[in-house]
């Protein structure tokens, strides 16, 4: 499912492999039986699918371990996009970060 809410945050393009366009229009026009079937069919496992999601993680530069939440617990990986067939789709280009709002009243 998530491969599938990624797919449909990108836009068409000419330049992709034409697989994963039509997965990607699949998603895009709500079309889960098309998607699945583009995707190798429902019996096909997570490894052997076409496309699969990517996740990074914050690093403390200053340590070289996974930055710490503001809790102080481990940081969970955070969703980068998208590969397919090597090549990695950023549906993420945007990083926000929770800050306390500033006082102007």
């Amino acid at each position: 499912m998530s491969v599938y809410r990624e797919l449909r945050r990108l836009k068409p393009n000419e330049d992709n492999a034409p697989l994963f366009e039509e997965v990607r229009a699949s998603a895009d026009n709500s079309d889960w039986a098309g998607y699945q079937h583009a995707m190798g069919g429902i019996n096909t496992a997570l490894i052997d699918r076409p496309i699969s999601m990517v996740y990074w993680t914050e690093m403390d530069t200053s340590t070289g371990e996974i930055a710490p939440n503001q809790y102080g617990d481990l940081k969970a990986p955070s969703v980068y996009g998208l590969e397919c067939n090597g090549t990695l789709f950023n549906t993420r280009p945007h990083l926000w970060k929770i800050s306390k709002a500033n006082d102007v009243f």
